[in-house]
């Protein structure tokens, strides 16, 4: 017996039940009008029959114009009839045919208007009336109300009343016709609206736990269809209707197979609903969307599948929950009434045994899993004897034996068996003596941590680290207090106390081990160095220690003085700690400082003066040059430690370091060129000093060269590195050869050498060697007073030699004009210069005058060679 359905609240076959309003029949005439016809034609009684007739035509076709005046008045004015009434401009008692055309527009007119306003009230009421398309009632009773409230304001104006119904009834019968289709139409809706429900509730029924809802789940679609067609619905209509439904559930809902299977039973009178041509015309149409939704289906549910195992599966092989309970959870998960997905016949029974074999599986996973976990946690033990905690460092055995107990204890914990146990036992043993070494680094490293952290004195006290110690004494020494004399840093009482503690740790010394581990030491010290550096030119110098053109003199020297230091603490610690880092460094920076280009062009003075400083800061500490100094024992270690001590001298006695700097150029430069043994090289500077060789032929070439010197005009302080370097190699030279064992002859020929190949000029020498033949002294003094007119002094000093010539620098009382460099070969003219030409006349024309009254035998004084 199907269920009694409820009502759908539509009626099979609405019927409007609205009368239009009809006006009353109005002749043109009215009494009044009668009465005043009968005065008229009584006026013409005694007349002809004809006369009369002729009175009565006259009077309808003057009212027929009043009539059509007052229409043309609404039309014109587009005013209703009381607004001209109210305005005066119509006056029913003196004109009432004219009164009764303007009703009749007027009505017409406000008919219109009813027309646009009755279809606003009709749609407004349709959206507020939910029952409003049940029937015909709802627009009946709208129409009836809406006419009787014109009718109210019309009142008794029958020809205005009868020309506005004549112009709005066409419409209200209109939209009542366009009413009974929407009635119509919203009934089929809430039809095939209520087939959906039924055909959504069969299929949800179909998959129901409770057997007797689900196997008649069919029928009662079934029934429910009879109920709509008994009703008084179509068959056609509503077979149609469950049919299209049935489908788009195939397509697009989550039981695919329900919604088939209902399909498949129902029933269109004597025959199938599957079997009409319009279902399996929509069958078909839809086929491809149905299989594409039963794929998407299979692949959802096989994904929730897998995600609702795979979160219950580590219960099942952990044991908390039993096979038989996973079993019953999965015939929950596809059958009960909170089921996930629908699963039934073979494929639920392909299910169960998948996962009957993943327990079984990952029981066994579980178990190997476990093994190796317990492997690797005695694993992970033995390993660690790689190591020793702090309480063992000086109890090798005792850690051994900690470690052996701690294996035994979790064999038994993990039940393992003799041969498992022998396994681990032959690992140990092989892995301790393995590390061995490793042990023996840990221990040393951690010991040596306690030293700079901070470890026990002699006296079972906690001492304080060196790390402390030497950040403590780093920022005394780099930041005194006013009028303190800092202490420089204690480094030599630092590795002391480092070695006595390595001792205890078997590292004696002079090993090298001890020798990696002081490098170490080196860097953590470099560090903390380095620490207190940044920390200073954040602090007091805006971050740079380098000098800035807005630095002041005391900022200058204060940087400076910074800079040095930490270069002296740096070879200092080197010194101590067996590293030439720093002092390599600072052999490469001294170097590079004191050659002719850069000595001459100003270049590397700060990294110069820096080395300097952090030298002589060295030697005021009691420090040995040879230990601060690259290979003090080499040719260049032993020249490197002779420059150092004479710049040390020149500093104390005030020299500049910018010639301090050029001297020692100069001096490596040409010393280097006294290729002969006859001199001491060992004590480059020597020379200079005029103490080289021994006996009496060093006296008498020392006196030769002073002489010679001084009766050419050699003043200028800076050419004497290459005069005298000149000197000595004309002077050797002809010692060992056409002069040898006679040391007059080879001063001679010296001069006469010095003489040959250089020429004189404003006290300084340079060589001829690639020389126009046109530059000779008067061509150099006028090129000097032409490019340098406001030092009469300045001249020109060769800084060193070349195959080509001489590189030459201007200088005046040994202070540098220009810190560029000429080539020798540069002041060959190029043409004639004019300023040149003019001032070596003018040269010869001192010269001349000066020799006047001399005797004829003098040189005489020519024009210019060029």
């Amino acid at each position: 017996m199907a269920k009694q359905r409820p009502s759908l609240g539509v009626s099979a076959a609405p019927v409007s039940t609205y009368v239009a309003s009809v006006a009353p029949a109005v002749e043109l005439y009215d009494q009044q009008s009668v009465n005043l016809a009968l005065q008229f034609a009584d006026a013409f009684k005694d007349l002809s029959v004809s006369a009369a007739q002729i009175a009565g035509s006259m009077k309808k076709q003057m009212n027929e114009e009043d009539v059509q005046k007052g229409i043309d008045l609404v039309n014109q004015s587009r005013k209703s009839y009381k607004t001209l009434v109210d305005s005066g401009e119509i006056k029913p008692t003196e004109n009432p045919w004219m009164a009764i055309g303007a009703q009749q527009a007027s009505g017409t007119m406000e008919g219109m208007k009813a027309r646009a306003h009755f279809g606003q009230v009709y749609e407004r009421r349709s959206q507020e009336d939910p029952a409003f398309f049940d029937g015909s009632s709802g627009f009946d009773a709208l129409a009836t109300q809406y006419t009787q409230n014109v009718n109210s304001v019309i009142g008794n104006a029958p020809y205005m009343s009868r020309a506005f119904y004549e112009a709005f009834n066409p419409y209200i019968a209109s939209m009542g016709m366009k009413h009974e289709e929407k009635v119509t139409e919203v009934r089929n809706q809430r039809v095939l609206v209520g087939v959906g429900a039924e055909v959504a509730k069969a299929v949800a029924d179909f998959r129901s736990p409770d057997k007797i809802i689900s196997q008649n789940a069919s029928l009662a679609l079934q029934e429910a269809a009879d109920d709509f067609i008994r009703s008084g619905y179509s068959a056609k209509q509503i077979n149609e209707a469950i049919v299209d439904n049935l489908i788009n559930q195939m397509a697009t809902a989550e039981d695919v197979e329900g919604a088939e299977q209902i399909f498949n039973s129902l029933k269109s009178g004597t025959a199938l609903l599957k079997d009409t041509e319009y279902a399996k015309a929509a069958l078909l149409a839809n086929r491809a969307k149905i299989e594409n939704n039963r794929n998407r289906l299979t692949m959802q549910e096989s994904r929730q599948f897998y995600e609702w195992w795979q979160g219950l599966k580590p219960s099942v092989i952990s044991g908390k929950i039993t096979q038989e309970q996973a079993l019953e959870k999965f015939n929950q998960f596809v059958e009960g009434p909170d089921r996930k997905i629908s699963i039934t016949g073979p494929e639920a029974e392909s299910k169960r045994s998948w996962i009957l074999n993943e327990i079984e599986q990952g029981k066994a996973e579980a178990k190997r899993e476990l093994l190796k976990e317990q492997e690797n946690s005695i694993l992970a033990v033995i390993n660690s004897s790689s190591q020793i905690p702090t309480e063992f460092l000086n109890n090798e055995e005792g850690y051994r034996g900690y470690l052996e107990d701690k294996i035994e204890t979790m064999q038994v914990t993990y039940g393992m068996d003799e041969a498992q146990k022998l396994q681990n036992r032959v690992t140990f043993d092989r892995v301790w003596e393995t590390y061995a070494q490793k042990r023996a680094e840990y221990r040393i490293a951690t010991l040596s941590e306690s030293i700079w952290s901070g470890d026990l004195g002699p006296d079972g006290n906690k001492q304080a680290g060196l790390d402390t110690i030497a950040s403590t004494q780093f920022s005394k020494f780099l930041s005194p207090q006013e009028g303190e004399i800092p202490d420089v840093p204690q480094f030599v009482q630092m590795k002391a106390r480092i070695d006595d503690k390595r001792s205890l740790m078997g590292v004696a010394p002079d090993t090298e081990k001890a020798q990696t581990l002081y490098r170490q030491d080196y860097d953590r010290l470099d560090r903390m160095l380095s620490a207190q550096e940044q920390f200073i030119a954040a602090t007091k110098f805006n971050g740079n220690l380098n000098p800035v053109v807005t630095d002041t003199n005391d900022d200058k020297a204060k940087k400076a003085n910074v800079r040095a230091k930490i270069r002296f603490l740096r070879m200092k610690m080197g010194t101590v700690f067996n590293d030439d880092r720093e002092v390599r460094k600072a052999a490469l920076l001294y170097n590079a400082a004191t050659t002719p280009f850069t000595a001459e062009q100003g270049e590397e003075l700060t990294p110069f003066e820096d080395t300097l400083a952090a030298y002589q800061l060295s030697v005021t500490a009691g420090v040995d040059l040879n230990q601060v100094v690259l290979n003090p024992q080499s040719p260049n270690g032993k020249r490197m430690l002779s420059e150092l001590q004479w710049a040390m001298t020149q500093l104390s006695s005030g020299a500049d370091s910018t010639n301090i700097q050029r001297d020692i150029a100069a001096g490596r430069v040409f010393g280097s060129e006294i290729d002969t043994n006859f001199f001491d090289r060992n004590n480059p500077w020597g020379w200079l000093e005029f103490n080289s060789g021994s006996g009496i032929a060093a006296e008498e070439f020392n006196t030769a060269m002073v002489e010679w010197k001084g009766s050419n005009g050699i003043t200028e302080p800076d050419a004497t590195y290459y005069s005298t370097a000149e000197y000595f190699k004309h002077y050797a030279n002809a010692v060992r050869g056409e002069a040898m064992g006679n040391n007059k002859k080879a001063i001679r020929i010296a001069n006469a050498a010095m003489e040959r190949d250089n020429i004189l000029v404003r006290g300084s020498l340079i060589p001829k060697k690639n020389l126009s033949p046109s530059v000779d002294s008067e061509y150099l003094e006028a090129y000097l007073r032409v490019n340098y007119p406001k030092a009469p002094n300045a001249t020109f000093v060769v800084v060193q030699t070349t195959p080509e010539g001489a590189l030459l620098a201007v200088r005046e009382n040994g202070i540098a004009l220009s810190n560029k460099l000429i080539r020798s070969t540069d002041l060959n003219p190029s043409g004639k210069n004019p300023e040149i030409v003019d001032m070596v006349r003018k040269i010869y024309a001192e010269k001349k005058a000066s020799r006047k009254g001399m005797d004829i035998g003098k040189p005489k004084v020519g024009e210019p060679k060029f």
